[in-house]
């Protein structure tokens, strides 16, 4: 049994446990936070496990770890293998950030667009402000002398 990452995402973080089970040099090169690094072999006897919680089991590529969430269940555990393993779980991470990224730059561009079309605005309406001022200026003076 196996759940995509997009399953994981939608799970409450506090019923899980991410286990990690790729080499220890792996790991140090490419940390997931929040996962836990423990060889396959000492999931079940490890004090880092919770095994009251779902175990998300999850290994390179995702293929070493169906056989390990396999073993877990067999033996009473809630594991589930994580499909795609680190690498679904980076891509995805990348989107997120990417995701993010873009967001903001929306953001900004249209904070900026906004506060041009204001300025311009408010230019539009003090120049014509001044266009109808000069014009009753104009009017007033040419009044006053055809008075006169």
């Amino acid at each position: 049994m196996s759940i995509t990452i997009e399953e994981l995402n939608k799970l409450d973080k506090d019923t899980y446990q991410i286990i990690d089970i790729r080499d220890k040099e792996e790991v140090q090169k490419d940390e997931m936070p929040g996962a836990v690094y423990v060889p396959s072999d000492e999931i079940e006897t490890s004090e880092k496990v919770d095994l009251s919680k779902k175990l998300i089991i999850c290994c390179r590529i995702g293929k070493i770890s169906i056989d390990v969430a396999e073993r877990l269940r067999e033996k009473g555990v809630d594991a589930v293998s994580l499909e795609g393993g680190y690498t679904a779980w980076l891509l995805d991470s990348i989107k997120r950030k990417e995701a993010e990224s873009i967001s903001r730059d929306v953001e900004q561009s249209i904070r900026k667009k906004f506060r041009k079309k204001i300025w311009r605005s408010v230019y539009r309406v003090e120049k014509t402000q001044c266009l109808w001022q000069n014009f009753f200026r104009n009017l007033n003076f040419t009044i006053n002398l055809n008075l006169k």
